[in-house]
């Protein structure tokens, strides 16, 4: 089976500081599922944080440049983590970066699915995440790939995976953000 997994920033940061023991279980869990057969993709927030942490600042800021640069900073970090919980596991990782403009033609989009393709069929798990650097969406106030949510819908879609979760700390999937709207709609199930 192909599974996609999304862990979302709520989740691997507390604090704006990397929370290194559940990256640590989560691959541990991953780990099982590739030992069992599956082949793992992994998108992953927790570049800003990780770069805060670099950095030493409590508060997130809200400087576009700044958060790039956080990013960039960050995401060594992080990606130095899940390669060291992985190879503990006797597996191995690839990073994969991309923006949305790796979305924007069928060759690309192509390119893209040949590579994660040939990383899966080796055992070897791709970690993804949004290039921050270049593409500064995220980072502003309209998203493309809103936290790496709308990246993983694409990228599940795009390679064709049987399973995508998203792991997140919010109980499902809603109209709106249900921490800011009471009343925001909850579907039990998405066609």
């Amino acid at each position: 089976m192909k599974i996609l997994i999304k862990l979302g920033s709520a989740l691997i940061s507390q604090n704006n500081r990397i929370n290194y023991h559940f990256i640590e279980q989560k691959v541990a869990e991953i780990a099982e599922l590739q030992r069992a057969g599956h082949r793992v993709i992994l998108v992953t927030s927790g570049a800003v944080a990780a770069g805060m942490e670099i950095r030493a600042i409590t508060e997130r800021p809200s400087d576009t440049l700044q958060l790039q640069m956080l990013s960039g900073m960050g995401q060594v970090k992080l990606i130095r983590h899940y390669k060291e919980y992985i190879k503990k596991e006797g597996l191995f990782m690839a990073q994969v970066l991309v923006t949305h403009h790796n979305f924007s033609t069928s060759g690309e989009v192509q390119t893209l699915v040949s590579v994660l393709d040939a990383y899966l069929e080796e055992g070897i798990i791709p970690i993804i995440n949004e290039n921050d650097i270049i593409d500064k969406t995220e980072l502003e106030s309209s998203p493309v790939f809103s936290d790496n949510d709308i990246l993983s819908a694409i990228i599940a879609s795009k390679i064709g995976v049987d399973l995508a979760l998203i792991l997140t700390d919010v109980d499902g999937l809603f109209a709106d953000n249900p921490k800011a709207n009471d009343n925001a709609r909850f579907y039990d199930e998405v066609d």
